[in-house]
């Protein structure tokens, strides 16, 4: 580029000249852009990754606390609401935080959340305190809802960028 401009100065302009100067120009200003875009991309990327991890990081120990609640559903024969109420109040008290935190980020996440789907096909056979025994009626409603909405947790985990 130099030599072009040194032999315009001392031979005269052509319009040859003038054309090469403006393509190198050109090429300059298109590599310049390229880096520039390039940079802004790789930020914005890495702004995304940091934004889902957090996500990811959040709603992971919310879903650990959903599955300490579903580890801890009592027999319905117990017959004793005063017993079973707590759970049941902590497992909807549960659901009511995730839905809340991921309605801050994303309505379509806390609608993927909420969506309760085929709760026949949740197993309510449960084994929990050394024994096995079947989980009903509002208990039963709950404990399902709280395993579809644990799985439908673990699919927006698995696939953050689907959701926020």
């Amino acid at each position: 580029m130099t030599i072009t401009i040194r032999r315009m100065v001392t031979e005269g302009v052509r319009r040859f000249d003038w054309v090469m100067l403006a393509v190198e120009i050109l090429v300059v200003l298109l590599i310049l852009y390229e880096i520039i875009m390039s940079e802004i991309r790789s930020r914005r990327d890495s702004k995304r990754r940091a934004f889902l991890s957090e996500r990811i990081l959040e709603l992971s120990k919310l879903k650990s606390k959903g599955q300490r609640i579903q580890t801890t559903v009592l027999d319905p024969m117990i017959c004793n609401p005063q017993i079973l109420k707590p759970w049941i109040d902590a497992a909807r008290a549960w659901s009511a935080e995730t839905d809340a935190v991921l309605t801050n980020y994303s309505k379509r996440a806390s609608s993927a959340f909420l969506l309760v789907t085929d709760a026949g096909r949740i197993d309510t056979v449960v084994t929990a305190h050394g024994r096995h025994f079947k989980v009903t009626g509002e208990i039963g409603d709950a404990y399902q809802q709280l395993v579809l909405q644990l799985e439908n947790v673990g699919r927006i985990i698995e696939n953050p960028a689907a959701y926020f």
